[in-house]
């Protein structure tokens, strides 16, 4: 399935951009005004819905009653009504391009709805649908660099060949300390092999349109070593360098903590940020979970000197 489609357009066309809820969009982007949302939610056994949200305190309600459900909710994509709602206020406000950046799709049946949607749409725009790969702000980076290389000029052929290297290259590995969440979510990928085999295993894993167990180490000591060697070894592999670390957090603060650290104290003069994972994330992490992004950094000729 290729990632992009093939239309070329003008530098100066009016261009709106599309992304999901468990984006962790920052409010700078919340509230930009070409900027659009779709939102997945989750479902409890009683009935109850929760709209996925980045608010800090629902967040923090949500993992501190996550290990109190009995039944593990469920989670839900985007309807097809929000895309279509979204496309006809674009044609009506007189967009002529639009961008999707969306959850990987191995992951979530986002994407391929964003995509059949969009797509609908291409006599009247221009049409980009990404499929990230990954989750979190991996996906927001995405968002961020296409405007920022807008703004600077950059032609939608060099855009789309970064954004296709970006989903490519950017790193997420991450530990899930409850398995069975991800398991019985049916994102567990080869993780499933652990559960119910071996005891005091905590595995690294990583997400890269799949979730897989990336390494099987016996102490949390072990996962953050072998996160931040992992890290450093991929980033020595960014051709344009690093732009920024994101520690991905699930109310885990001794995990997050130790990787802030060690990221900040590795890397002085790299931005290290911190993201609650959204509650739809939450719901196949589970509470505990933590783990770092490596954002690629813009083409060099685009970086700020």
């Amino acid at each position: 399935m290729k990632l992009f489609c093939d239309n070329l357009e003008r530098l100066d066309m009016k261009t709106a951009y599309i992304i999901d809820s468990t984006a962790s969009l920052p409010e700078a982007y919340q509230d930009h005004p070409d900027v659009y949302q779709v939102y997945l939610s989750i479902h409890y056994a009683n009935g109850d819905s929760l709209r996925d949200t980045t608010d800090p305190e629902a967040l923090q309600r949500f993992y501190e009653d996550l290990p109190k459900e009995e039944e593990i909710p469920t989670t839900s994509q985007p309807q097809p009504q929000q895309f279509y709602d979204i496309m006809d206020d674009l044609v009506a406000e007189g967009y002529e391009a639009v961008y999707g950046f969306f959850l990987s799709a191995d992951l979530s049946g986002t994407y391929q709805t964003a995509y059949s949607v969009m797509h609908e749409y291409d006599d009247r725009l221009t049409v980009h649908v990404i499929d990230s790969k990954s989750i979190s702000l991996a996906i927001e980076a995405l968002l961020d660099h296409t405007i920022r290389l807008q703004e600077a000029g950059a032609s939608e052929g060099e855009i789309l060949d970064h954004l296709e290297k970006m989903v490519d290259q950017t790193a997420l590995l991450c530990c899930f300390e409850d398995l069975s969440y991800l398991v019985k979510g049916g994102r567990a990928g080869n993780a499933s092999a652990l559960i119910g085999k071996i005891l005091n295993i905590f595995p690294v894993l990583e997400v890269h349109s799949k979730v897989e167990v990336f390494a099987k180490v016996r102490s949390r000591k072990r996962v953050y070593a072998t996160i931040v060697d992992e890290i450093e070894k991929r980033i020595q592999d960014y051709p344009d360098g690093v732009e920024r670390l994101i520690v991905l957090d699930a109310l885990n603060p001794e995990g997050v903590a130790a990787l802030e650290q060690a990221f900040t104290a590795a890397y002085p003069h790299i931005r290290v940020e911190k993201t609650y994972l959204t509650p739809v994330i939450g719901i196949h992490a589970g509470r505990d979970a933590y783990g770092v992004i490596a954002v690629p950094n813009l083409p060099r000729r685009y970086q700020a000197n």
